[in-house]
């Protein structure tokens, strides 16, 4: 990568922190940080995710890789990191591969999520690492069978094992540094006895990192009550919330709290609709469409202004924000 891009790149960083200290909605440069929707469709069934529930208020797709080249050709300039998922599996994309090196050839750095169940073909371990993905955090919320179909509805252990084992194998024997590949479990009601046994798993795996990550659960879920009695934790240790009832009263713990995610940062779904950030997994505020608009447009619209212009009074100003738990530990020490 040139000086010139660099340069470019920390400049435009100056200039968005600059329009959130001084409280500007209009904002000053454009987000270096973006997640990218590949699909709203997926295999399992997560009770906590509108598309594995069936609540998703959109119809499931894959985006269209001309949409996904539009996008990149217009923002690679000042984008240094795309989160490559959002609320589907990026792996069920045809082009997946082809979308993470066209970003990569922009120095872009990319990251995805994933279930771990599409890599158990021939080819994929080398697919995934001559695309030049460089983080892919794998979702095995339990070492058991019976533990991980408790959440991830639909999910095979044995499948997630061999398919991820067979990448890093192919990874560490080819001699690249990349992906770094996270091994991500979500502590619940159900599985926190594992969480022993799920660290020497992922040893088992030759996976990079163990994270332990705490729940989320939305106020605006129309099963909220359920999912708090079949899933939050009740040892405090392995929860997010400082009791249940937090749930439903997130913005009173966090409300002066800042968020930058408006001013650095933004999610563009499958269709091409533009919103705030992953926790608007209902698009409420959908600020403009990229099948119809450029980025620049959107970014500093009407609709966009006046997002931030509420967000700068307060998290409960604004349907999505007020249950947003950006600011409470997402991850547990170990």
């Amino acid at each position: 990568m040139k000086w010139w891009h660099w340069t470019r790149r920390l400049g435009n960083k100056a200039l968005f922190e600059s329009s959130f200290l001084l409280g500007k909605t209009r904002v000053w440069g454009l987000p270096d940080d973006l997640m990218i929707e590949p699909a709203s469709v997926c295999n399992l069934g997560c009770p906590t995710c509108p598309t594995g529930a069936g609540t998703l208020n959109r119809p499931g797709a894959l985006m269209d890789f001309d949409l996904y080249r539009k996008i990149i050709d217009e923002l690679w300039p000042t984008t240094s990191k795309i989160r490559l998922w959002n609320l589907g599996e990026p792996f069920m994309h045809k082009d997946i591969y082809r979308m993470i090196r066209y970003a990569k050839d922009r120095f872009i750095k990319i990251l995805t999520s994933t279930n771990g169940h599409y890599f158990r073909e021939p080819d994929a371990p080398e697919k995934v690492v001559n695309s030049g993905l460089d983080f892919m955090i794998v979702s095995m919320d339990g070492a058991t069978q019976e533990s991980l179909e408790k959440f991830r509805i639909g999910a095979r252990l044995d499948r997630i094992v061999e398919g991820v084992k067979s990448v890093i194998e192919h990874r560490d024997a080819v001699g690249a540094k990349n992906p770094t590949v996270e091994f991500q479990f979500i502590a619940m009601k159900h599985n926190i006895h594992e969480i022993a046994e799920a660290r020497v798993l992922a040893k088992t795996m030759k996976t990079d990192i163990f994270k332990l990550k705490t729940i989320g659960i939305s106020a605006n879920d129309p099963h909220a009550d359920e999912l708090i009695r079949e899933y939050l934790p009740e040892d405090a240790r392995y929860s997010r919330y400082p009791d249940a009832e937090a749930i439903r009263n997130v913005a009173n713990h966090i409300d002066k709290l800042d968020c930058k995610r408006p001013w650095r940062h933004s999610v563009i779904n499958q269709n091409g609709d533009v919103v705030a950030c992953c926790y608007d997994d209902q698009s409420h505020y959908v600020f403009g469409n990229l099948r119809e608009m450029t980025f620049r447009q959107i970014w500093n619209g009407e609709r966009y202004v006046r997002f931030r212009r509420g967000l700068l009074k307060g998290r409960s100003h604004l349907k999505t924000c007020a249950v947003c738990t950006e600011g409470l530990p997402s991850s547990v020490t170990p």
